[in-house]
């Protein structure tokens, strides 16, 4: 499962017995389990279609028990739900006649009792959910039911000013708790002892009574809830001002005000009555001491807990009081260390709601918006995140205009901003609406837009200069939606005031009112020949009505919760619904007649749209879900999960997946309460390229979720007892038995064995590790993390692992890494058919770099820890990229590198894929190498990735910090088939015949297995360009124009992150490979990020990018008075002689020219001429993929040679100016 956190405020949260898990009632409708220690999201608990105000854990764990509705007298929500706490099963319901107040286990969780709106309370057998009896005898609304800690009494509070005592045991009712003063009880409870009870009154006025003769003690002034302490001598209170109070219960007198800066909501008492915990509205919850409650000083709190983004609402301590639990307005519960009041773990997932989702005009492109505040485009056929657009504020919705160039997005924070569809660029903002932006919309024709507001108008823009054409004044509550007609002539707007409006949009005249819905009106909009209008409503109906008169023509009602959106299809023929209800359904547009009935989402479905063809329905979902839907079988393709800015993840119905690296970290399936992670089954599940594959229609040959039969299948790994010296890891296998198990320091493997080389004993293995085996790999002065996983028998599932920390205090005071980088470079090979024009200089280049931004970071003692090998050919470098000389120099770093130091290999060259069809390897092709055929498979000219696997393995070069650069073609197939790597013996399983899924998966493992962060300069069957324009290699020049202009890759100040240089060095190729219209992808795998040096002015002087010069092709020029186009006048051979001459000037000249006629990112000269006598007229048109100019040159048959200059000074001039 994705953990989808809480998409609303958290009113409730509760430790399980045990203390080791949390469930928390959302505002969302739905209650989760999580993980206490972890902050794993176990299990979603949905069904309710109300707000859950109550979520909790039965006396003995094992179920859990959900109310709704409690919170608004609106709800239809009439249940309390029984689920197992184990694994989330809904188990029953307890079904009431009107909406439930509250609900409770007893003592020994044998009986539930429960209160809704009809003057009873009701008591249930928890096993069987049988209705026992009901306890009867109140004349207005029961507002609450307790049992007393015996289990043997129940009290009830009223709105009929009385509290009742009930014998929980037949219903017979004991005593009724009347005060002097008529105000009705919202809440009555024993105290734990028996001896009291506290009734808490309207008008935060509370009693305490005494709990054998049922006779008032003492009042109590400015109660709203309160709480017993364990031994029931105090009291502790929220108010409705900024202090909690705790009272003697004896006497009713304030002992302590417990201060914070807006209302308390909540104070609870620990399980030892030593400790007190405050939630508030101010954000905080606050730990208190209550060992010296009795003198007179101010009590100042223990700590405060700081975390959480908006009010708190509730707090509770664990049973066994080492822990705290907080429940936010934010969406979020944390659990708190009760001692110190450190944060343990945020149980959060990821929440923000995707608001609106379109497909672009041309159907290759997926649009959402959310509130988080981006706006997303994917890829559709690919599956890829394309574009993140940030704005302030959430968005709630983002629209193509017609020609999908532009988008325009409404945003909480009031505005309307227009966007460049390709770049992401800002292009202008509409600001004049004085609350949240709701919908915004560009007209057919592009020239208006209008937007529609919470401060109840919509507002007609003029596109081009922001100016405000008309204000559409009218509605008596915020504007849903406004939509233009497809001619531009009229508007609809959709409101909370019930009705749909349509408008003049030349001059804002209201037209006509569309009156019948009951509910908001939540979206309006005209069927694509404008002829009707089709509303939906939070009534839960869809309305079509004629858009000429205003009628009403029918009302379908087939959804059974609100309907948030309505649709037509482009031509007119459908029409898509997406509700609460969590279902998308498809109607005849003319019959109306239910096409598809599709449920989405438990969580509800928020938008719905077709795509511009027909074929496809793009869904937004309340679950932070983005599914694509085939439309012919009725099937979902795949679901987007986006995560945040950059991450996504990717899965199909048989939840196979592909995504971010980030993001498939956060993926894990659960059986009950057992977790699985993603990074266990990967080699199964993940399948590289999975949208691209399924839109393709190609098979998926990879096992499904269920056909794995995870639950009790992988071992289980557990660190025992640490001996002085050794680590020992006890291995229990299960279902899929023991295969290999693994050993690594840091995340990088160190050691492997078999089952028959650990200790067994009884069905369970014992690894022990010895701390002196682990030396060489720790980085001394740090924490460690010594880790173990076992897999099945069949080595393809692994267990989640055991792991420990482990210190290396002993090696002395933290010392600074040395850094070895190995930088290659090779531009003369033996066969001059491969010469390279660029690779030694780009060697050259980026070694001097890293070596003056390292030495700024990391010589800061006065020692050299900076030491790099350049192996290149430029002139004047001794050492040469030959292949004995680079295994050489790894040798040598082997033998000096700890692992406490950084590592890095640069290599600019050849790359190409060699050997047997079902063996290839991608190489690096050495300076010895005579062609891209080698009569000994490149053994002695070429490094194959087994090789620098080999060279590199922890074993040999220790160092933790590794970073990889590939700057050649096919760079991305780096480690094809690990299958026969003898380094990598796991089998890859599910890959089927899908080259590029597996090429992909090869490099993620070498990044397991060897710690590396990989960049290469292309995708698996692309090639790496050299720029002419930029005399560079295009991934070393955005890796050098990233340190040079781009501060986004620092971390601090000017620390050059690792992480951060290698992805916006991989977006500015991507970008400028897309302006010269080829395909070069690079390719990154991320590690745990780290710093190389630092930057500054120095660092950035010896950067010396070179402008990019305009690249022209060879002339194309024909007579235009010759029959048969022929250049008789041979202008053309001219004119390109012209262009390499001036091409050919040396470091100074202002263009590039390269001999063929078509180059992707070249000019194109082509073109005809007229002769007249001795006068000749050159029709040019000079022109790239950026545009195009037409140049008229005249000259003379006599002087061909100025005429062809005067060609080339124009075409040359227009392109400098223009570039």
């Amino acid at each position: 499962m994705l953990p989808i956190g809480h998409t609303d405020g958290v009113v409730y949260a509760q430790f399980s017995p045990d203390g080791n898990r949390v469930v928390t009632a959302s505002l969302d409708k739905t209650a989760k389990i999580w993980d206490a220690v972890t902050g794993v999201l176990l299990a979603d608990l949905k069904g309710h279609t109300g707000v859950i105000n109550y979520a909790a854990f039965s006396p003995d764990g094992k179920k859990i028990i959900t109310v709704s509705g409690s919170l608004t007298l609106t709800s239809e929500d009439t249940l309390v739900k029984i689920w197992d706490a184990v694994n989330g099963t809904f188990l029953a319901n307890l079904t009431h006649s009107t909406y439930v107040v509250s609900a409770q286990f007893s003592p020994d969780g044998k009986r539930i009792v429960t209160v809704g709106r009809d003057k009873n309370a009701y008591l249930w057998d928890a096993a069987t959910y049988k209705k026992l009896f009901s306890l009867t005898g109140h004349t207005d609304i029961v507002n609450s039911a307790k049992y007393s800690a015996d289990g043997k009494k129940i009290i009830t509070g009223s709105s009929d000013n009385t509290a009742i005592i009930w014998d929980a045991n037949n219903g017979r009712r004991i005593a009724d708790l009347k005060g002097r003063t008529h105000q009705q009880v919202n809440n009555a409870f024993f105290s734990p002892d028996g001896s009291k009870i506290i009734t808490i009154h309207r008008n935060n006025f509370a009693r305490i009574w005494n709990g054998t003769t049922y006779t008032v003690l003492n009042p109590l002034i400015g109660v709203s809830a309160a709480e017993f302490s364990p031994d029931s001598k105090l009291i502790v209170s929220s108010t409705i001002v900024n202090i909690g109070i705790v009272w003697d219960a004896e006497t009713g007198k304030v002992l302590k005000s417990l201060l914070h800066d807006n209302p308390v909501v909540s104070a609870r008492f620990s399980p030892d009555g030593k400790k007190i915990v405050t939630a508030s509205y101010d954000g905080t919850a606050k730990i208190w001491s209550t060992e010296k409650l009795r003198d007179t000083a101010l009590l100042v709190a223990i700590d405060t807990l700081e975390g959480h983004n908006d009010w708190l609402l509730y707090s509770q301590f664990s049973k066994d009081g080492k822990k705290i639990v907080t429940a936010s307005t934010d969406g979020t519960a944390m659990v708190w260390n009760a001692n110190d009041g450190n944060l343990l773990t945020e149980l959060k997932g990821h929440t923000k709601i995707i608001s609106s989702v379109q497909i672009s005009p041309g159907s290759k492109q997926i649009l959402t918006a959310s509130y988080d505040g981006s706006a997303k485009i994917w890829d559709v056929a690919r599956g890829t995140l394309l574009l993140n657009i940030p704005s302030n504020g959430g968005l709630l919705s983002a629209e193509y205009n017609t020609d999908g160039t532009k988008i325009i997005t409404a945003a909480a924070d009031s505005v309307a901003r227009i966007w460049d569809a390709e770049t992401g660029l800002l292009l202008n903002e509409l600001k004049g609406h004085e609350h949240w932006v709701l919908s915004a919309q560009f007209s057919k024709d592009g020239k208006k837009i209008v937007t529609s507001s919470k401060d109840k108008t919509a507002l007609v823009w003029d596109a081009n200069t922001d100016t405000i054409l008309l204000e559409l004044k009218k509605h008596k509550l915020q504007v849903n939606s406004a939509q233009f007609s497809p001619d531009g002539k009229k508007i609809v707007t959709a409101s909370n005031d019930k009705t749909a409006d349509i408008w003049n949009a030349e001059t804002g005249e209201l037209i006509r009112e569309l009156k019948g819905h009951t509910y908001h009106v939540n979206s309006a909009e005209f069927s694509p020949d404008g002829k009707r209008i089709v509303t939906a409503s939070w009534d839960k109906t869809i309305r079509i009505w004629n858009a000429e008169t205003g009628d009403s023509i029918y009302s379908i009602k087939k959804h059974t919760g609100w309907v948030h959106s309505a649709h037509y299809s482009n031509d007119g023929k459908k029409i898509i619904s997406a509700s609460e209800d969590g279902t998308v359904k498809v109607f005849d547009a003319n019959s109306f007649v239910l096409l598809k009935d599709i449920y989405v989402d438990p969580y509800g479905v928020n938008a719905a749209r077709f795509s511009p063809d027909g074929d496809k329905m793009i869904i937004a979902t309340w679950g932070n879900t983005c599914k694509l839907w085939d439309v012919a079988t009725n099937k979902m393709l795949f679901t987007f999960f986006p995560v945040d800015s950059i991450d996504y993840l990717v899965a199909d119905s048989s939840f196979r997946y592909d995504g971010t690296q980030a993001a498939r970290n956060l993926l894990y399936f659960t059986c009950g309460t057992e977790v699985i992670q993603l990074s266990q089954v990967k080699d199964q599940l993940w399948v590289p390229g999975l949208a691209e594959m399924i839109l393709k229609g190609e098979t998926v040959d990879s096992k499904t979720l269920y056909q794995l039969g995870l639950c009790g299948y992988t071992p289980l790994t557990k660190d025992t007892v640490t001996a002085s010296g050794e680590y020992r890891f006890k291995i229990t296998p299960r279902g899929g038995k023991l295969g290999e198990t693994v050993v690594s320091v840091n995340g990088i493997e160190t050691k492997k064995y078999q089952p028959k080389e650990i200790k067994n004993g009884k069905g369970e293995y014992e690894v022990v590790v010895n701390k002196k085996d682990l030396d060489s790999f720790l980085i001394p002065g740090k924490q460690n993390t010594l880790s173990v996983k076992a897999y099945t028998e069949d080595n393809k599932i692994t267990s989640r692992g055991g792991e420990v920390i482990v210190n290396s205090e002993e090696k002395g005071p933290v010392v600074m890494p040395n850094l070895y980088a190995v930088i290659i470079g090779v531009s003369d090979y033996k066969g001059d058919s491969l010469d390279l024009k660029y690779a030694g200089k780009d060697a050259t280049d980026i070694s001097a770099v890293i070596s003056k931004t390292a030495r700024k970071y990391l010589n800061t003692d006065g020692k050299e820890h900076v030491f790099i090998y350049n192996l290149t050919t430029e002139p004047g470098n001794k050492r040469m990229p030959e292949k004995k000389i680079i295994k050489a120099t790894f040798d040598s770093v082997g033998e000096k590198a700890t692992a406490n130091d950084i590592f890095m290999l640069f290599f600019a060259g050849h790359g190409l894929m060699a050997g047997p069809a079902n063996k290839k390897q991608f190489y690096i092709l050495t300076k010895e190498a005579v062609s891209f055929k080698s009569a000994s498979g490149f053994k002695n000219d070429g490094i194959s990735t087994t090789e620098i696997l080999e060279w590199m393995k922890p074993q040999k070069i220790k160092a933790q910090k590794r970073a990889l650069i590939f700057d050649a073609c096919n760079s991305g197939q780096a480690i094809t088939d690990f299958r026969s790597n003898a380094i990598a013996t796991q089998a890859f399983m599910g890959m089927g015949s899908n080259d590029k899924s597996q090429q992909v998966r090869s490099v993620d493992k070498l990044n397991e297995k060897s710690g590396f962060f990989i960049l290469s300069a292309s995708a698996p069957d692309q090639s790496a360009y050299e720029v002419t324009q930029l005399s560079q290699g295009l991934l070393t020049y955005a890796l050098l124009n990233a340190v040079k202009t781009n501060t986004n890759i620092f971390e601090s100040d000017s620390l050059l992150s690792i992480g951060k240089w290698f992805e916006v060095a991989g977006e500015t190729v991507t970008k400028m490979i897309k302006e010269n219209g080829a395909i070069q992808d690079p390719q990154i795998v991320r590690n745990n990020n780290f710093s190389v040096g630092i930057v500054d002015n120095d660092v950035i002087s010896i950067i010396n990018l070179p402008e990019k010069q305009p690249l022209f092709a060879a002339a194309n020029l024909q007579n235009k008075n010759d029959d048969f186009g022929n250049d008789d006048l041979e202008l053309s051979t001219l004119v390109n002689k012209q262009f390499l001459t001036i091409a050919s000037r040396g470091t100074g000249n202002k263009i590039k020219f390269i001999p063929v006629t078509n180059s992707p990112d070249a000019y194109k000269i082509n073109g005809n001429y007229t002769v007249t006598d001795n006068n000749v007229v050159v029709y040019l048109t000079v022109k790239n993929n950026k545009g195009s100019k037409q140049l008229q040159v005249p000259g003379t048959k006599d002087n061909l040679g100025k005429l062809a200059e005067d060609i080339v000074t124009a075409a040359s001039n227009w392109a400098l100016t223009n570039k």
